[in-house]
C-alpha cells in the first residue's frame, strides 16, 4: 500500500489522485476567470497545497500561465517577492539585494497576465506585502491565490491587506466518503475495511488520515488498537498543556523538527531554549521520539517526531 502523506504536485498522475473539493475548485476557477485575488486557509495537513497545486495543473492544461512558489519560512515582503520572481522566466526581479520597492518596479515591467500561487505564507510577511504594498500589487496584471494556515490568516484578513482578497475560501475536513476514496486512490486498490473508521477517527484531516492508515498497515492491521491509541495520545498531549499541544501540532505538520529550526521557532514565537524545554516534556511522556542527526562538521541536531499512535501506550 502506497500511503505517502506528501502533498500532491501539479502533474497529471497526482491530479488523478485528488479527491472531492469540487466546491472549492469551482470557486477557485470562478475567481481566476474573473481575476479575483483569493485567500485559501485551513489547518495544517488539511490539503491546501494539494488543492492549489492540483488547481495549478488544471489552469495550465487550459492554457493559463501559472507560477507556483512555496514560501514557508519567509517573514518579509521582499522574501515573498523573490519567491515569486524565482518562478518567472529570465532574470526579472531576482537581484538578491533588491528591496521591496525595487522588486516591485522590476516586476511592474511585466505585461503578461499570470496566476501567481503563493503557498504557506506567514501572517507577518503576508500583511506586509498585501497590506503595505497593496496598491502596487493591484497595478500588476496578475491574479493571486494565497494559501495560509489557520493561525496565519489573521494578518491577511486585517486592513488594509484584507481588501486585497476579493474571495476567501476556508478548507475544512474531508467528509468520510472522500477520505475513504483518498485511501483507495493512494492504495491503488480497493479501500481496506477499516478505511471509514480511520477517516472518522482522524477528523477528516488528510495528512492525519494517511498517517493513521500507515500506522495500521505497518503494525499488523489492528485498526481498533491504532484508533484507540490515537485518541489516547491526543488526550495525553492536551492534558500536558497549551505549549505541548502547540508544539505537537507543528510537529505533526512538519513531520520532524529540532529545537533550532527557525521556521518552527518563528511560527511559535519561541526561543530555542523554550522549544527544547517543551520537547523534553513531550519526550518524557513518550509522546515524541528523537534521533541525533549530523549534517556537516558541526554538532549533531536532535530531531523529534511524534510517536506513532500504534507505538504509543499510556
Amino acid at each position: 500500500m502506497m500511503l505517502s502523506g506528501r502533498p500532491l504536485l501539479d502533474i497529471r498522475v497526482d491530479a488523478e489522485m485528488f479527491v472531492d473539493r469540487d466546491d472549492e475548485r469551482h470557486r477557485l476557477a470562478t475567481a481566476a476567470t474573473q481575476g479575483y485575488n483569493t485567500l485559501v486557509w485551513g489547518e495544517a495537513g488539511i490539503g491546501k497545497t494539494s488543492l492549489v497545486r492540483t488547481f495549478a495543473y488544471e489552469l495550465r492544461t487550459s492554457g493559463r500561465t501559472v507560477h507556483y512558489a512555496r514560501v514557508e519560512g519567509a517573514s518579509r515582503a521582499d522574501e515573498l517577492l523573490r519567491g515569486v520572481a524565482a518562478t518567472l522566466p529570465g532574470d526579472r526581479g531576482k537581484a538578491a539585494g533588491a528591496d521591496v520597492e525595487s522588486l516591485l518596479r522590476e516586476l511592474g515591467r511585466d505585461a503578461e497576465r499570470r496566476v501567481i500561487i503563493l503557498d504557506d505564507v506567514s501572517s507577518a510577511a503576508g500583511y506586509q506585502l498585501f497590506g503595505l504594498f497593496r496598491d502596487q500589487l493591484w497595478a500588476l496584471p496578475w491574479t493571486w491565490i494565497v494559501a495560509v494556515r489557520t493561525e496565519e490568516k489573521g494578518g491577511l484578513l486585517r486592513a488594509p491587506a484584507t481588501a486585497f482578497f476579493e474571495r476567501v475560501i476556508e478548507l475544512g475536513p474531508l467528509p468520510p466518503s472522500a477520505a475513504v476514496d483518498m485511501i483507495r486512490r493512494r492504495n491503488g486498490k480497493r479501500a481496506p475495511r477499516w478505511a471509514r473508521q480511520v477517516a472518522t477517527a482522524a477528523g477528516g484531516n488528510p495528512r492525519r488520515v494517511l498517517a493513521v492508515a500507515r500506522d495500521i498497515t505497518e503494525n499488523g492491521g489492528d485498526a481498533d488498537a491504532v484508533v484507540g491509541s490515537l485518541g489516547r495520545r491526543a488526550a495525553a498531549i492536551q492534558a500536558l498543556g497549551r505549549p505541548e499541544s502547540m508544539l505537537a501540532a507543528e510537529l505533526e505538520a512538519l513531520g520532524a523538527a529540532s529545537a533550532s529550526d527557525e521556521a518552527l521557532l518563528d511560527r511559535l514565537g519561541w526561543t530555542r531554549a523554550r522549544a527544547a524545554q517543551v520537547f523534553a516534556t513531550l519526550e518524557s511522556a513518550g509522546l515524541v521520539t528523537s534521533d541525533e542527526v549530523r549534517s556537516g562538521t558541526g554538532r549533531p541536531r536532535r530531531v523529534f517526531r511524534l510517536t506513532p499512535a500504534a507505538h504509543w501506550a499510556t
